[in-house]
């Protein structure tokens, strides 16, 4: 119980080389307990592990205490987007984009979309995929694919 946080950090560490999956998110969240900014760590390790829940529930404590990290803001729209919270995902897919203006985030934006889509929210997924490529020549046909399949939906629908 009175370890500090570099006795923690130790033991997390010979847990890793152990693979005691429970042992290094256990470690990994009294070190989250004594400094929060050490939250999205957890986080990230818990989305590793496909638990989306408890993942989301350590970044939302990160933000909470008034933690700001753009990494910590994209695996938590991911969190989220898994959890089937699209408007809450929505908002910090939002944020991350943002933050970042003049760079196309690739990975994200795809991210973003395939969350867009899988809740049939095809007008804001074309609309995201037209604002990008309307940014350079380079990107007139960036995810051309998932663009024509929401081109597809959306004409569909309408018939």
């Amino acid at each position: 119980g009175g370890l500090s946080q570099p006795d923690l950090e130790r033991s997390a560490e010979i847990c890793m080389e152990l693979k005691k999956w429970d042992c290094v998110e256990s470690n990994y969240s009294t070190i989250g307990q004594l400094d929060s900014t050490q939250l999205p760590r957890l986080g990230a390790f818990q989305m590793k592990r496909a638990k989306y829940n408890e993942a989301a529930q350590s970044f939302y404590g990160f933000f909470q205490k008034g933690g700001s990290d753009l990494e910590a803001s994209y695996n938590y729209a991911k969190s989220l987007a898994q959890l089937g919270q699209a408007d809450e995902a929505i908002k910090y897919f939002d944020q991350v984009l943002a933050a970042k203006p003049d760079v196309l985030q690739v990975t994200v934006v795809h991210n973003y979309v395939k969350l867009l889509m899988t809740h049939q929210r095809f007008e804001q997924a074309k609309k995201l995929i037209a604002d990008i490529r309307k940014t350079s020549p380079e990107s007139q046909s960036f995810m051309d694919t998932e663009y024509k399949k929401i081109q597809e939906m959306t004409t569909a629908s309408r018939e």
